[in-house]
This record gives C-alpha cells, structure tokens and sequence, in this order.
C-alpha cells in the first residue's frame, strides 16, 4: 500500500491519501511506506489553500497510477473543502479552477474505485484534553482513527495572522460595494428616443428581496433595447429601414415580435399563452419581475426565427 502526505512548510494543516483497503491490512505488513512529499511554500497564506492544494497534488498522483477496484482514503482537517467539494453535485456553481480539478479528478476516481473522505481535526493536542476524549472515531477502523489523530497531532502552528481569511473575505466584499457604487453612478439613458429605461439596473444593486438569476445576453439585449431587431439596427446606420421583416407594417422591435406581430401569431401561440399567464403591467417590467419566465419566453422566440 502506498501513502502520501502533504504538509505546509509553515506548518498548518495536512493532508493524507491512502489507497488500498487500509481496513485488510494484516497485524505484521510493514508501515505505510511514504512515496512522495510535496511542500507548498510561504506563499500559500491559509490553510484552506494549504488543504485544497494538498488534495490536488494527491489526486494527480492517484489518476496517474490508473487505480481499479481499490478503497481510497482522502483524510483532511479543512472541513470547507470538504463541505465544497460535497455540495456542488446538488448545487452547481462557480468555483476556483484548482476547485473544479479536484472535482473532476474525484469523479475520475470514483468510476473504477471506492473513495472515503474522512475529517481530522487538527491541533487537538491540549493539556485540558484527557486520552479518552481526544479518541473520537472518524474513520472506518481502528487502524485509520489512529492514523488519523497522528496526522491531526502533526505539525506546528499556522505561522501566518489566523485572520487573515477574514480579511480576505471583507476585502472581496468591499470591492463588490465598490462596483455596484461604480455602476450605479455610471448608468446612463440610451441616447436613442423609445428604449427601454435604465434606472432599474440600479435598482437591481440593492435588491435583496430575490434572488434574481444572472442576466443572460437575450434578457440584456430586451432590457437595454441594444439588439437584433431593425428599429437598433437603424439607428445604429447598419439598416436601411425600421420596419418588421415578418409583417411590414410596424417597427420592428423585440416587444413587438415576441408579443404584436400578427404574422407571427401561429409561431408564437404558446409563446404569447405563456406571458399572458404572468402577472406584470409591462414587457419591460416582466424582464425584471419574472428573468426565468422571460429568459425561457425569449429563447423560445429565437428558436421560432425572430430577431433578438
């Protein structure tokens, strides 16, 4: 059976990978042999990075060997990792890279093996603490819980500010204030007469009440007016005329197709049925009530030719 260790030079956190049924191991099998030591330097400045890296260098290591029909066991102390790597197949979002490796090359794994994760807390050695309290089982045998608290036992104190995430976080905060401000100050009118009002991208700022989804470039180009139809076209010099292309009688704009256009009627039937079933005063309000409803209405109405 092989191990990997990978420790912080600073000290801090540290990460185990263990392959093979550890639990199978007989009495007199020599120890763990350590193959590889990987250490991450003084740049890395918290342990959630120490921990996240640490996993990485392990899972390239295990891909690499192309294992089959083994028990593999990731054992850790960062439980935010741990609480990361486990919600994103229930709850897809965006992540760091180094974040979506590991995920990916967990699924790798997972295909052709067995893989456990087990928590170790860290720095549990303290004078108040007696031998049976620090014996909590984390792992699935005696052999691992005994590894394991010699692992968390390891190491010494993360030299770097423990605040230093926290301050991470607020800094990140601060510059999202920051740019809501930026662009609050900074949205402007369309100089073209008719388009759609502006002043409800800044209301979109402070808005706490929902959770509205991420604009997606159909909702941009209806609630900016900034489109596909003739009526931007045109004033934008890039089209001779400002009439629909389907009935030839109204202007064109993207209200209009989706909502007006009498030759469009059969097309959109559904499409209309649908936005009627919506409780709003406007086009231009349903974009910012309902983005999902009008996301899903706007595509449907690509798909059926007209121009966004």
């Amino acid at each position: 059976m092989d191990r990997w260790e990978f420790n912080k030079d600073t000290g801090g956190g540290a990460a185990a990978l263990l392959n093979d049924n550890y639990t199978n191991r007989d009495e007199n099998d020599a120890p763990s042999e350590v193959v590889t030591s990987v250490k991450l330097g003084t740049e890395v400045t918290s342990s959630y990075e120490c921990e996240i890296i640490a996993l990485n260098s392990g899972l390239d290591i295990a891909v690499d060997q192309n294992y089959e029909g083994r028990h593999i066991h990731i054992m850790t102390d960062s439980l935010s990792w741990m609480s990361q790597l486990q919600s994103l197949p229930i709850k897809p979002r965006r992540v760091n890279a180094i974040v979506a490796e590991c995920a990916d090359k967990l699924a790798k794994l997972t295909k052709e093996n067995m893989v456990d994760i087990h928590f170790i807390p860290s720095h549990v050695e303290n004078d108040n603490n007696n031998e049976d309290e620090m014996k909590v089982p984390i792992g699935h045998s005696d052999d691992i819980d005994q590894l394991a608290k010699q692992a968390s036992m390891d190491g010494d104190e993360i030299q770097h500010d423990p605040f230093i995430s926290s301050f991470k976080l607020h800094l990140k905060k601060r510059e999202r204030e920051n740019l809501k401000d930026y662009i609050k100050e900074r949205v402007q009118a369309s100089r073209f007469k008719g388009y759609p009002e502006r002043d409800k991208f800044k209301i979109l700022m402070t808005l706490n009440e929902r959770k509205i989804e991420p604009t997606t470039p159909l909702l941009n180009r209806a609630r900016t007016g900034h489109s596909c139809a003739r009526n931007h076209l045109k004033n934008l010099n890039m089209d001779d005329s400002n009439i629909c292309r389907w009935c030839n009688t109204e202007i064109e704009t993207i209200e209009h197709q989706v909502l007006h256009c009498k030759a469009l009627q059969g097309k959109l039937s559904k499409v209309r049925k649908e936005y009627k079933g919506l409780n709003t005063s406007s086009f231009e309000n349903a974009l910012w009530e309902y983005p999902q409803e009008m996301n899903r209405i706007l595509r449907r109405a690509v798909k059926k030719r007209c121009y966004i």
